[in-house]
């Protein structure tokens, strides 16, 4: 299975171009890039979006987006963290994205509509704090306290599941 490192290397490397001038069309840095094309670091979906307009490709040809949000960046870790603390394999985890579904039904509307627009439209902080009248602080705090009660509820599901 070809990673999203991977993909990003042979796309740039097809086209001839360097990782600085790929940072520069994405207007980031050449060692965001690098850590990119290492694995260290994923794109957030906004930057992996640009990155398939760059070399005129599908954004779904670089990641899979249905699973993007659970694969990588925050999520990616709180269930590594939590497979990680109780010591299963992923057999005992249910499948990320069903646990997701119930746990948002659980949320109230705001932090639903905060949540989705950080995990699945890949929205900043401050984008989100602008579409709710909020302050960025309490946005960041509010996608804390959700991730923390997120990692209760998985942690939850693998002791039941052990």
């Amino acid at each position: 299975m070809v990673t999203t490192a991977e993909r990003i290397v042979a796309l740039r490397t097809e086209k001839g171009m360097t990782q600085q001038e790929l940072a520069d069309r994405l207007f980031v840095s050449r060692s965001l890039v690098s850590l990119w094309e290492l694995g260290v670091r994923m794109p957030d979906y906004s930057n992996v979006v640009m990155i398939a307009d760059v070399f005129n490709v599908s954004a779904e040809s670089i990641v899979d987006d249905e699973k993007y949000a659970y694969s990588s960046g925050e999520l990616g870790k709180i269930f590594e963290e939590v497979d990680e603390l109780t010591d299963c394999t992923d057999k005992n985890l249910k499948e990320p994205e069903k646990v997701i579904r119930q746990f948002l039904r659980k949320l109230s509307q705001k932090d639903m509509d905060i949540f989705m627009g950080r995990y699945f439209s890949a929205k900043t902080a401050k984008t989100i704090a602008a579409d709710f009248n909020m302050k960025e602080a309490a946005v960041k705090m509010r996608l804390m306290r959700i991730r923390k009660k997120l990692r209760k509820i998985i942690a939850e599901e693998n002791s039941h599941e052990v």
